[in-house]
């Protein structure tokens, strides 16, 4: 494949409560931009058309603080869990390669979004495919696998069989093929979920300032 092959969509998991936070996650104030502004910046050329921001619980607030480039797609049944939002994307995106994005992940860089569309592109695009970042920590050498991550259309519509709070997860079995992307970017292990969370990701922006 080439660059001129067919983009994923790049959908951005926006919708939950952020109950243990205290604040909307894509809204959090970061030195580099919020997790909205720096995940469209990141994703936005990589994807197949607007970056999709899937929103439930702080709609209003997330549609007011739209970056150009992205668009709003409203979950009203947010509170079922996370599968069932990105049902709702498959829903709304049918028979499109989805590169699920969960504003969780804030600060990770246009070239992991790169490394995963052009890996997708040499393997034709496969519509039963799963794709991920990974990392390899140099202190074990131990490799984790991160976010986001790219499924097929073929594997997205086998998504709609979930429940709607069943782990995405239990769907890689039914991945063809089930792969990775090695990547330098410990932000793709990283996790926004708490006030302690947003307070290590903002040290380690200052550091890098």
């Amino acid at each position: 494949m080439t660059a001129t092959s067919p983009k994923p969509q790049v959908v951005l998991l926006a919708a939950g409560a952020s109950a243990r936070l205290g604040q909307p996650k894509a809204l959090a104030p970061l030195p580099g931009g919020t997790p909205l502004q720096r995940l469209v910046a990141a994703a936005r050329p990589w994807s197949a058309g607007p970056v999709r921001v899937l929103t439930g619980a702080h709609r209003a607030a997330i549609e007011q603080a739209l970056p150009a480039g992205a668009e709003a797609l409203w979950h009203e049944a947010w509170a079922l869990g996370r599968t069932s939002t990105v049902q709702a994307a498959i829903r709304a995106l049918p028979n499109q390669d989805l590169l699920l994005t969960p504003v969780d992940c804030p600060r990770v860089p246009s070239t992991v979004f790169a490394a995963l569309v052009q890996a997708w592109w040499a393997a034709g695009n496969p519509p039963e495919g799963w794709l991920a970042p990974s990392f390899q920590a140099s202190q074990n050498g131990s490799t984790s696998f991160g976010h986001p991550i790219l499924i097929g259309r073929a594997l997205a519509a086998q998504a709609l069989a979930l429940g709607p709070d069943q782990p995405l997860r239990d769907l890689r079995s039914l991945a063809r093929p089930l792969w990775g992307v090695p990547v330098p970017h410990p932000e793709i292990l990283e996790d926004l979920d708490t006030p302690e969370d947003l307070l290590q990701l903002w040290q380690r922006d200052r550091e890098r300032l």
